[in-house]
């Protein structure tokens, strides 16, 4: 007996109960019912799997490398040279991710070690006696070593000895302008690389490369795909002149962007965008070149930090004359944000070209303004995987599910004949049934 009720407990491993079905003829029902699950379908057909890809997998990491050339020459008015190529114009040298174009200049030609006044705009230089100018010290944003001389008739500045004369200090010219820098050209070959795919592509395409590259030219409409660029595009595809940029400078952004569906062989190429970066007004625009022309060199080795910030602050009583020659500069957030807002679009360049001319060394100094270029790479790739595909059906079932038990609740406390619907959807237990089973299953737990 007892091996038998012992039985009888373990039978219940063995069971499967399931739900009891009750079908009705309730037209508003049925109508909300079959609304919720289309609705449910719509979604994840619509929304889930067509416009964002549900089914697919995606890998945003990821790994690009950028070669940049550059073409072109210009005619320009200098004292070394009438004509120059992308050796000379090109800072750094080609091939890196970011580089800028020199698109106008101003001159120091003829320098050659000595002594000679220093400039009257270079801050802490201005004396009345011998005594004010220490011998051996460098001056600090200037162009050179105090020899100990006050020249009281060149507004009472020390002498230094360093290149002269010293660097011209004006507002860049618009007879300067390269003007042939608007059809020079920029190539960029990108390749890049998503990992947890082992996928790689590139922006030049592997059939008649050769023939490709000599015969394109990038436009947004004819030849979306080409990676060779006009300057000129590229300047006006920012909103902006050529001109207007090319006078004093700027950066601009080259978007490489890859969205590639990898399920889909030929859907993975670059698509191009171009943005200018710190874009200036022309009230900042003209504060940038009033206060750079005048201290450019005091951020010098101490590019934007805060020590640089606060001597300008110190001294701004001291020198309110040289302020007084930048009164535009007024409100434009102080001179710590417009040196730090000139920093930031690196427009300025300064180079020298070293010869010899009667047996001493001599240079000519350039300081260049130009449009800077920098190449911003970014991507997604997505390939389908059966994971999210599963989730999101499984997702969309349970959703349809819920649509049941909603229509249950209307049907039991909302609708009118929701007696009749409760006695055919609930079978309920009378008090005997109950007692009864209670019974029996203490007698099978005492056993």
């Amino acid at each position: 007996m007892a091996w038998q009720n012992k039985q009888n407990r373990l039978l219940f491993l063995f069971e499967y109960t399931t739900v009891r079905y009750v079908g009705t003829q309730n037209k508003k029902i049925g109508l909300l019912y079959r609304i919720f699950q289309l609705t449910i379908m719509g979604y994840l057909i619509g929304w889930v799997f067509l416009k964002n890809k549900g089914y697919q997998v995606k890998d945003d990491t990821l790994e690009s490398s950028v070669v940049t050339k550059v073409k072109g020459v210009a005619r320009v008015n200098t004292t070394d040279s009438n004509l120059w190529g992308p050796e000379d114009y090109v800072f750094p040298n080609q091939g890196e991710t970011f580089l800028s174009i020199a698109t106008n200049f101003i001159e120091t030609p003829n320098q050659k070690l000595g002594n000679c006044s220093e400039n009257p705009e270079v801050l802490n230089n201005t004396c009345s006696k011998d005594e004010d100018c220490t011998v051996g010290e460098a001056v600090r944003a200037g162009n050179g070593i105090k020899t100990g001389i006050c020249l009281e008739t060149h507004n009472g500045t020390c002498e230094i000895y360093g290149w002269c004369p010293t660097e011209i200090h004006r507002d860049p010219d618009p007879a300067t302008i390269v003007r042939e820098a608007e059809n020079f050209t920029l190539y960029i070959r990108n390749f890049i690389r998503f990992s947890q795919f082992n996928f790689s592509a590139s922006n030049v395409p592997k059939e008649n490369r050769s023939l490709y590259l000599k015969n394109c030219l990038y436009d947004e409409t004819v030849c979306p795909y080409c990676p060779i660029f006009r300057l000129g595009d590229i300047v006006n595809k920012t909103g902006n002149k050529f001109e207007e940029m090319a006078l004093k400078g700027g950066s601009i952004g080259v978007l490489i962007e890859w969205l590639c569906d990898l399920d889909a062989d030929s859907d993975c190429r670059p698509h191009y965008s171009f943005v200018r970066l710190g874009k200036l007004s022309e009230k900042i625009g003209f504060d940038f070149s009033c206060v750079i022309s005048k201290l450019d060199d005091v951020v010098g080795a101490e590019l934007g930090s805060a020590v640089v910030g606060q001597q300008f602050e110190e001294q701004r009583a001291e020198h309110t004359a040289l302020w007084g020659t930048c009164a535009q500069c007024g409100s434009a957030g102080g001179v710590e944000n417009v040196v730090m807002l000139s920093i930031a679009i690196n427009c300025l360049l300064r180079f020298a070209r070293y010869f010899t001319a009667a047996g001493q060394r001599r240079r000519t100094f350039y300081k260049v303004f130009g449009i800077h270029l920098e190449i911003m790479v970014f991507g997604m790739a997505r390939k389908f995987s059966i994971i999210p595909t599963i989730v999101n059906i499984a997702s969309a079932l349970t959703l349809m599910a819920a649509g049941s038990y909603i229509c249950d609740i209307m049907l039991l406390y909302v609708m009118k004949k929701r007696s009749v619907y409760t006695e055919s959807k609930l079978e309920r237990m009378t008090t005997y049934v109950t007692e009864a089973c209670l019974l029996e299953m203490l007698l099978c737990c005492v056993l």
